[in-house]
């Protein structure tokens, strides 16, 4: 997850809990392969010249990725955007409680900052996951401009941080317009139970 995105630099500051060890990946990076671990100083004396924290990736020692990620920082820290994401995310929680959560297929929405997650179920009382379902709505959500990762029957809602309340006004619009059009059950000629986003469990289980 890309700093910032949950109103706060850290995921875990939202909470009440200081962690060990903290690892970060390629969300640091904007998508370049970068990863790197931070962990208090006793921690770090205690592994010091044996194997160090066991932490490290396939371009270790990069310095273009670190380049990407320092830039990023001071673009996040100069523009504000922690504090930024934390006022957009009221407004994207906001618009999909009120404009989405209604839908029958939706059984959840939960999320913090511009990280949310819908998930997709048969019926809203017994929260059974419809996979299908949820990739007939990434579908027509591409139909509509707006790409989104869907997982399972798990739909991600996680915009730029340099999203505006206007954009999202536009991205939940035609959000309603696709999960319209797969509750109408288009498109009518494909098989979504093969998508690769579905696990072979899950296939299975949207075939029955």
């Amino acid at each position: 997850m890309a700093p910032s995105r949950t109103g706060r630099m850290w995921g875990f500051e939202n909470y009440d809990v200081t962690p060990d060890i903290v690892t970060f990946g390629k969300g640091m990076s904007a998508g370049f392969g970068l990863c790197g671990t931070i962990t208090t100083s006793e921690i770090a004396e205690r592994v010091r010249g044996t194997c160090g924290l066991p932490w490290a990736g396939t371009y270790s020692g990069d310095p273009f990725p670190a380049a990407v990620a320092l830039k990023q920082l001071q673009i996040i820290l100069r523009d504000g955007l922690t504090e930024r994401a934390a006022q957009i995310g009221r407004v994207i929680n906001q618009a999909l409680m009120t404009r989405i959560a209604p839908f029958a297929p939706i059984g959840d929405i939960r999320g913090i900052g511009m990280y949310h997650m819908l998930d997709v179920v048969t019926d809203k009382k017994t929260k059974r996951p419809d996979p299908a379902m949820a990739e007939r709505i990434r579908y027509n959500m591409m139909l509509n401009g707006i790409c989104t990762i869907t997982l399972k029957n798990f739909i991600r809602f996680v915009p730029p941080l340099i999203i505006t309340e206007a954009e999202v006004d536009d991205i939940v619009g035609r959000m309603e317009a696709a999960i319209r059009r797969a509750m109408d059950g288009l498109p009518r000629d494909i098989d979504f139970r093969a998508s690769s986003s579905l696990a072979p469990g899950e296939r299975r289980r949207a075939a029955a």
